[in-house]
């Protein structure tokens, strides 16, 4: 994933584990962690707490959810700034909760250049919602999860082609 890509090994691991130990699918209060500045849009599930896997096969409620933003869009005729914007709701996603905030969606917009530079007016365009996109009920840790396994499912799922597309940031 992006952290171990990025970060010195032993950095990385104590992160994860602080994370991890802090996550809301194992009891704390990490949602997600949002991180930007990279060229595509990715997401990670990051181990949370110390048992990372139960008869060896990893289960969505021990995840972190990490979400990586683009600053620069890849596509088009050299690169496009983009923005997501986070829609935040009371209460944790799917019932009730204590009146925290919590991410219930965003949605990514790519600035299109070439029409902006011609009009001399910003050409934002939405590229897309998450939960319409992956057609997630909430974005939580295990909806990605359940996500991820539909994209391993086959090599070329409807829901890993969908991904590899988002994480370009769509069509110019």
């Amino acid at each position: 994933g992006p952290v171990r890509g990025w970060w010195e090994p032993q950095l990385a691991a104590k992160y994860v584990e602080v994370v991890g130990h802090h996550a809301q699918g194992s009891g704390g209060v990490v949602f997600a962690q949002l991180f930007g500045a990279l060229h595509h849009d990715e997401f990670a599930l990051l181990p949370a707490g110390a048992a990372q896997t139960r008869r060896g096969s990893l289960h969505h409620d021990e995840f972190a959810l990490l979400l990586v933003a683009p600053a620069l869009t890849p596509n088009g005729a050299g690169f496009q700034p983009a923005v997501r914007a986070l829609r935040l709701s009371a209460g944790r996603e799917g019932g009730g909760g204590s009146g925290a905030l919590s991410l219930s969606d965003y949605e990514q917009f790519a600035l299109r250049l070439q029409p902006s530079n011609v009009l001399r007016v910003a050409h934002w365009r939405r590229t897309y919602s998450a939960r319409a996109l992956y057609g997630l009920r909430s974005l939580e840790a295990a909806e990605w999860a359940e996500l991820l396994a539909r994209m391993r499912a086959a090599p070329n799922s409807e829901a890993l082609l969908t991904y590899q597309y988002a994480s370009d940031v769509g069509a110019p």
